[in-house]
């Protein structure tokens, strides 16, 4: 009895220490800390006025090979991810073209960053200009498929998440099933079990919609543009190649939240669109949920110990 009470201490204690952090073994911290260091740097270029210092082209300069940089290593990180994403055919159509926009982006960088080191006519104005079309190309042609990737890499982990918690309920259903406890204490985890299952299992529904609207906003038109587009590869640039994806987006006004955490539209109003983020996010609530009654667990095991 004692060693059974103590295994469950020890699972339902692993899921108290994972609960407030339940999810994502690989949250995409360290690309989102370039992505925002990147989107600053470029920001301050910019906006940075001439103070007429005889070395301001040259830092500014410096200033713009720094956000190249950044933007490779965040491109480079995304790249990596794709190509290390599990095969189906499902979505692999569009982990390629996300991929062949990666690679455009890279070889834009490439050339930017030689643009600016090669001229000995740059002035204040010329990098600055430089910058803002840099700017301008980033937010219109990266950006969305950056957008895509994210959310990719969400829904991705989430499932990751998902199948660790259900890993957890089973361990922990198991170890409770073979101990000998009053019919009360046994009633009480059960509860706890059930409701833990069902979050899970909300959770997982929330995801798999996520994954559809994923499917239907990014991928579903790539299938019969492929031929298509891999006729003009070979003459793209690095806007055209990566529009080839952010391209197929179609409007989701239609789909409807079935999150019970969606925010219902005032009356009057037009129902909100629902994101793949916004599935996720309420997918990763029912994960939480789902841990506090794994704490509910633990608490009641260490009242038996007692």
């Amino acid at each position: 009895m004692t060693k059974k009470l103590l295994i469950i201490t020890a699972v339902a204690f692993v899921a108290l220490m994972g609960s407030s952090r339940p999810v994502f073994a690989d949250d995409g911290g360290a690309v989102n800390q370039v992505f925002q260091s990147a989107k600053d740097a470029l920001d301050s270029l910019v906006t940075a006025k001439d103070e007429g210092n005889a070395n301001d082209v040259t830092l500014r300069i410096n200033a713009f090979e720094q956000v190249l940089d950044l933007s490779t290593s965040e491109a480079k990180d995304l790249e990596l991810k794709l190509l290390t994403a599990d095969k189906n055919p499902d979505y692999d159509i569009w982990v390629k073209s996300a991929v062949s926009g990666l690679t455009e982006a890279l070889v834009y960088y490439d050339s930017e960053r030689q643009l600016v080191s090669s001229s000995s006519s740059l002035d204040v104005a010329g990098i600055k200009a430089i910058a803002e079309d840099f700017k301008t190309w980033r937010d219109d042609k990266y950006l969305p498929l950056v957008n895509q990737i994210q959310d990719f890499l969400l829904v991705k982990q989430e499932f990751s998440a998902l199948d660790t918690s259900e890993k957890r309920l089973n361990n922990i259903t198991s170890d409770v099933s073979s101990l000998n406890l009053k019919t009360k204490d046994r009633k009480t985890i059960n509860d706890f079990l059930n409701v833990a299952k069902g979050d899970i299992k909300s959770g997982r529904d929330l995801n798999s919609q996520a994954y559809e609207l994923f499917l239907t906003k990014y991928v579903s038109g790539l299938s019969a543009a492929s031929s298509t587009t891999k006729d003009q590869t070979s003459n793209a640039s690095s806007s055209d190649s990566i529009s080839s994806v952010t391209s197929t987006e179609i409007s989701t006004s239609t789909i409807e939240a079935t999150s019970s955490s969606s925010t219902e539209a005032a009356a009057g109003e037009a129902p909100q669109e629902v994101s793949v983020k916004d599935l996720v996010n309420s997918s990763l609530m029912k994960i939480k949920d789902a841990y506090r009654n794994f704490i509910g667990i633990s608490n009641l095991v260490r009242k038996l110990l007692q």
